[in-house]
């Protein structure tokens, strides 16, 4: 860790982003979000939650100009670089909403997001109409379309890792509950 600014005590830390020069952060039940400066992390504005987010979860950027928003229900928000709500869509798998999208990382253009309580993860990706496909990967097992390396909390009872998985690791950068992009210990979210 290079640099560490503690939030105030009465706020809490959610998901993270950076996206050129700015670092912004999810609060969980605030309604807004902030922004810092990505280098010196000094707060540079807040910024209100999209009309209907029920709270602030994850966070990710396709590192271009667009940020998703989760906010713990089947939602995703898609805001413009400025953080301004584009829209809103629905993360469906086999036709039922997908419950519970937590934190959000932007992997290969995709969206890979964990499920709160619950060992699967959603791959959400936009087909050539321009909708979005969701798959689900569980217990250790990524479908074929949805290939990513597999984190320790999916990891075999015994240790091994899936034979259909050449990229399993134990220090994925997808969320685990031991990594701090889902649980509330990161540098940017505790509570000092």
């Amino acid at each position: 860790m290079l640099e560490a600014k503690p939030l105030p005590m009465e706020w809490f830390g959610e998901g993270c982003t950076v996206l050129g020069e700015r670092c912004v952060q999810l609060l969980w039940r605030e309604g807004f979000g902030i922004v810092r400066d990505a280098r010196s992390l000094e707060l540079l504005f807040p910024f209100e939650l999209p009309d209907g987010a029920r709270e602030g979860w994850g966070l990710t950027t396709d590192g271009k100009e667009t940020y998703y928003l989760s906010d713990g229900t089947s939602s995703l928000y898609v805001l413009a670089d400025d953080l301004s709500p584009r829209h809103k869509v629905t993360v469906r798998a086999a036709g039922r909403e997908v419950a519970c999208v937590n934190e959000l990382q932007w992997i290969n253009g995709q969206i890979w997001a964990n499920l709160w309580h619950d060992d699967r993860l959603a791959c959400v990706s936009r087909t050539r109409n321009g909708s979005l496909a969701c798959c689900i990967a569980s217990a250790g097992i990524a479908p074929d379309a949805c290939q990513l390396p597999i984190t320790s909390r999916f990891r075999p009872a015994d240790g091994e890792s899936p034979r259909h998985s050449p990229l399993t690791t134990r220090h994925s950068p997808l969320a685990t509950r031991h990594s701090p992009l889902a649980t509330h210990h990161s540098p940017l979210t505790t509570h000092h």
